[in-house]
């Protein structure tokens, strides 16, 4: 779960500040390792990174500041100027999310810059076009048919004559800065709704995206399961 939140509800709030954060002495919070690995490819030094690892079952911390020093927090509403949301997420019901339409506003942005970071050369990038099909490759929730999507798949590009070529990855086998390139490769990106497609963040402007969901009849006899 680090992964996929770190994408959808941490990196894109980081770029909103990441300007200010650069030559100044604020720092930014981190929590898990790879949120420091991702915002030094955005350009970000760890000088302005102060990191508290989430405690362990049970426990808390208490953040403070010294007398004269601001702490912000970073969130955000919709936009209508109505009051925030505070209704606690639970299952069944609904929870703050109102953040996540800034994803897909800035997602351009970080994948640019993550690549430039990387030194890719952009000019190699022109033109390819690749369909990547994100497999789960996991026991748990597990997609009964998944490898019968990926041989329809592969027969629908054949069939329509399609010069692009299929890539199946297993995204958790990959590091993140790899998934980020496979994506950004991409014409169209197709997978089952989880954590795997949360890598959408990074695609290229114009890319399609096919989400594979469970039906209604389905999701009703995995809640009467338990």
């Amino acid at each position: 779960m680090e992964y996929q939140h770190t994408l959808l509800d941490f990196l894109p709030a980081a770029w909103t500040v990441a300007k200010i954060l650069k030559g100044s002495s604020k720092r930014l919070v981190t929590h898990i390792p790879i949120q420091r690995a991702m915002l030094q490819y955005l350009g970000i030094s760890e000088a302005n990174m102060l990191e508290l690892p989430f405690p362990k079952h049970g426990q808390a911390f208490l953040l403070c500041t010294a007398p004269h020093k601001i702490l912000q927090i970073w969130r955000t509403g919709r936009g209508d100027g109505g009051e925030l949301p505070t209704k606690h997420y639970r299952r069944g019901g609904f929870a703050d999310f109102w953040h996540r339409l800034l994803n897909y506003q800035v997602g351009h942005e970080l994948s640019d810059a993550i690549a430039k970071n990387a030194g890719w050369m952009e000019d190699a990038l022109e033109g390819n076009q690749q369909i990547t099909f994100l497999q789960r490759c996991v026991v748990r929730r597990r997609l009964a048919n998944e490898q019968e999507a990926l041989a329809l798949t592969s027969r629908a590009l054949i069939a329509s004559n399609r010069s692009e070529g299929l890539m199946s990855l297993c995204a958790g086998r990959l590091t993140w800065l790899e998934q980020v390139s496979q994506v950004r490769k991409s014409a169209l990106i197709m997978g089952a709704h989880g954590g795997a497609i949360a890598n959408i963040l990074f695609a290229r402007p114009g890319t399609g995206v096919i989400e594979i969901v469970g039906s209604p009849k389905a999701a009703k006899i995995i809640d009467a399961k338990g």
